[in-house]
């Protein structure tokens, strides 16, 4: 058997308890291994809200609408893994109950916030035809300006 690539260590993995007794896994790697896997890559998934842009769009949506404290109690409930994406959702939408001129009057007054530095990786992948994807939980109407 021939290798087309030699084989290295990527990451350690670390296992820990999280609520309900459920493992989460903390990945660390290497400079030069994410390096490798950037340089490999040939699609990349990035998730939108927290990470292409800065803040969560719910959140903003919620103090918009004057239920900022609220609505944020419930979304960092959800990211710690205490109530089901599902249940979270559906009890921030109930407190802010958006119409879609809420949302494109919160678009208007505050446009989406890019993280520093995500334009220009972006720009870099797909000089490489790199397929870039954003994946989101959160509203179409707030993730097509991105």
């Amino acid at each position: 058997m021939t290798l087309l690539f030699k084989p290295m260590k990527l990451a350690t993995t670390r296992v820990t308890s999280m609520p309900k007794g459920t493992l989460k896994q903390h990945r660390h790697l290497s400079s030069a291994a994410s390096v490798a896997i950037w340089r490999a890559a040939q699609a990349v998934c990035f998730d939108v809200d927290s990470t292409v842009c800065s803040e969560e769009g719910i959140d903003v949506l919620a103090a918009h609408c004057g239920q900022g404290e609220r609505v944020a109690a419930w979304t960092t409930k959800a990211m710690n893994g205490g109530v089901k994406f599902e249940d979270a959702l559906a009890a921030r939408l109930d407190i802010i109950k958006p119409s879609q001129k809420d949302i494109a009057d919160c678009l208007r007054v505050h446009p989406p916030q890019l993280t520093p530095g995500i334009e220009a990786l972006i720009k870099g992948l797909h000089a490489r035809d790199v397929h870039v994807y954003f994946v989101s939980g959160g509203f179409r109407l707030m993730i097509a300006p991105v």
